[in-house]
This record gives C-alpha cells, sequence and structure tokens, in this order.
C-alpha cells in the first residue's frame, strides 16, 4: 500500500499517553479517503488509505531529509523527495516523513495521498509507515476499518472509520470474528498475506443447497485496501465461477452480460484461509447479493463479475469489493517489530450499519 504524499514517518509529538486515532471516512467517486492537517500553518489534505499539492516551502515546519524515493503500486509509479512535517488528526500531533512526489501515475484519484498500511520492511527513502511510528503510544498495535455503505459523500465524512490504535468490532459487528493468520516472506513481513486453502460455492437447486469446493492448493493471497476489485488464481477462477452458477468463457469470450438480479442469496461463496487451528479454519462468506456490483457493460441492470482472473498462478488478490462488506481488524500483535504476530479478523456486519 503506497503515496504522492506517500506517508511515511518519524517523531511523535503532543502524545504523552495511550492514543487512539477515529478517523472519519470520507467516500469520494468511488475512493475511501481521510483528512489530515499537514504543516504549519496547516493544510487539510485527503487521503486514499493503503498525490500532493505539498509544498515544502509552504510550511515553517517542513523540511526535505535528503532522501529520495520510489514506489511502483498496481502498473503505476510515484516518486520524489523525502520530506518531513508536521501532522495533525483527532487532537493528535506528530512529525511524518514522506514522499513529496513530483512524479505520479495517479494523478486523477480525489486525494492528496496514499496513506501506506503495509509493513515497515517495504518503506523506501527511510520513511517509517504511520503505524511503526505512532505503535508507541497506541493504546494497541492494531487498525480497524468499517467502510459504510454510503456510495458517495465528498462534501463530508460517512459513518464509515478508520480506527488507528484500537478496533471497535462492539459496534459494529454481529457475532464472533473470523481471524487469519498473517504469514512474512522469507521470514519478513511486507504486506497482508496469508495461504487460502480453498473457495466453495453454494447454489439453491430445487430447494436444495449444492456445495461445490474449489482447492487452492494453499495459494499465497494478499489483503489490499487499495485494490478495487478481487482477483483469483488463473487455473482456478473458472472453477470458481461453476460452483456459483455461472460461466466464465462465457463472459470473457462470447459476450455474457451477467444482470443484477442474478446477483442474490440464493448462492453465495465462502473462502477458507489459514488460521491458528487447522481443523477449523477461518471462512469468510459473502451471499451473491453483497457482491452486486451495477454499471458492467455500461448498464444498470448489469453487475460486474464478481472476481477478476489474475495475473500470475498460485496468487489471490482481496479487494476493497469483499472487505468493504465487513468490519476488518488489522493486528500486527505487538508494539515491536520483533515481536509480530500479525493477523486479519473479518467480522459479519450488525444490522442497520450504514
Amino acid at each position: 500500500m503506497s503515496l504522492r504524499f506517500i506517508w511515511a514517518t518519524a517523531l511523535v509529538t503532543g502524545l504523552s499517553r495511550a492514543a487512539v486515532l477515529d478517523l472519519p471516512i470520507i467516500v469520494d467517486n468511488g475512493y475511501s479517503v481521510v483528512e489530515v492537517d499537514v504543516g504549519t500553518p496547516a493544510k487539510t489534505y485527503r487521503f486514499f488509505y493503503d498525490r500532493v499539492g505539498y509544498s515544502v516551502e509552504g510550511s515553517s515546519t517542513g523540511n526535505l531529509t535528503g532522501e529520495y524515493g520510489s514506489i511502483e503500486y498496481f502498473g503505476g509509479t510515484t516518486a520524489g523527495p523525502i520530506a518531513s512535517d508536521l501532522m495533525k488528526a483527532e487532537g493528535v500531533s506528530w512529525n511524518q516523513s514522506f514522499i513529496a512526489a513530483d512524479i505520479s501515475s495517479w494523478g486523477n484519484i480525489p486525494a492528496d495521498g496514499f496513506m501506506g498500511m503495509a509493513f515497515n520492511s517495504i518503506i523506501v527513502g527511510g520513511a517509517d509507515t504511520v503505524m511503526k511510528t505512532l505503535m508507541p503510544q497506541l493504546d494497541a498495535p492494531k487498525f480497524g476499518i468499517y467502510y459504510s455503505s454510503e456510495e458517495d459523500n465528498s462534501n463530508g465524512p460517512s459513518q464509515g472509520r478508520l480506527t488507528l490504535g484500537k478496533s471497535r468490532e462492539a459496534d459494529f459487528v454481529d457475532g464472533k470474528l473470523e481471524t487469519v493468520t498473517i504469514e512474512p516472506r522469507n521470514g519478513v513481513y511486507e504486506v497482508w498475506a496469508s495461504t487460502i486453502n480453498s473457495v466453495a460455492g453454494t447454489v439453491t437447486v430445487d430447494g436444495k443447497k449444492i456445495e461445490t469446493e474449489t482447492s487452492f492448493s494453499s495459494g499465497r493471497v494478499v489483503f489490499d485496501t487499495g485494490a478495487g476489485r478481487t482477483s483469483l488464481s488463473k487455473s482456478q477462477v473458472k472453477d470458481v465461477y461453476e460452483s456459483i452458477g455461472m460461466n466464465w468463457t462465457a463472459i470473457i469470450e462470447d459476450g455474457y452480460i451477467p444482470k443484477c438480479s442474478d446477483f442474490n442469496s440464493s448462492w453465495s461463496v465462502s473462502f477458507s484461509f489459514v488460521g491458528d487451528d487447522y481443523y477449523n479454519p477461518p471462512v469468510v462468506t459473502l451471499t451473491g447479493d453483497q457482491l452486486a456490483n451495477p454499471g458492467f457493460a455500461n448498464r444498470e441492470d448489469a453487475c460486474w463479475p464478481p472476481f477478476d482472473d489474475g495475473d500470475s498462478e498460485g496468487f489471490t488478490l482481496i479487494g476493497k469489493d469483499i472487505l468493504h462488506n465487513f468490519y476488518t481488524v488489522w493486528d500486527f500483535g505487538a508494539k515491536e517489530e520483533a515481536d509480530y504476530k500479525p493477523t486479519l479478523s473479518f467480522g459479519k456486519l450488525k444490522k442497520g450499519s450504514k
């Protein structure tokens, strides 16, 4: 996850006691962003968490560190000198280092920057992540995300929340959490990644439930708040579609257009991941109506196919289209990097959550 203004961080100030940042989410043209004040005098910027009209000369507390950073993200590039400045949100102030980008492929998004929510091992230019910097002062080494169902509220905050330092499952979750074990690569935590066991589709035929499971052969899965859509491993995507009563080949080769009326609660899809109990793995289930996304083929009565085929074998990407259906808790497990035992938990939303 990444910046034009790519967040990183340095010294925290104004945090004499444990803190929680409960940031309202604004939905602007489909992008979920949060607002943070930057510089002296303060100017409010919007960040797409996962560009900027920032100028170090315009802030008495801003300075360049002498480092340079470049990040490639979803086929685009963001690069520029590393700057440091005072940031403030929810009454908490801290010194933040970031890429003050002068090159960006993301100039069209309705935000001034990306807030990196991955692990500190993949930083560039010595710019730490915001969670790494705030970690010693936060109530808990975690953050929680509730997207809300509002499609656009660019003029003000929605009911959605990005909460740094605690999670709010008591407010948003109905029932227990399904907790996925986050796994390192070559002993290093880089992104929120785990192992996907299988995907099971369930359809209703003549009043009977029929479940078909597709093995993913312990493939790698990455959970990314910055990805708009979910993609499945190439060799499994066709079978998953068949398990939910759809024909992937007809969609991509024969021009079949899925109708939104076909996206209903008569069918569902369940993702099985790796957890702390081998015999009872965490399972995340969505019904067809939760996956309905109108506008396919420029038609309001047509819905986008729920999954894309990925660019590589053995790799699955879980994006916002699935994540927004749940309250998610991204827990590092400890405040010190050497002690991290990260998990990602999914909670079914309470009725009435907006």
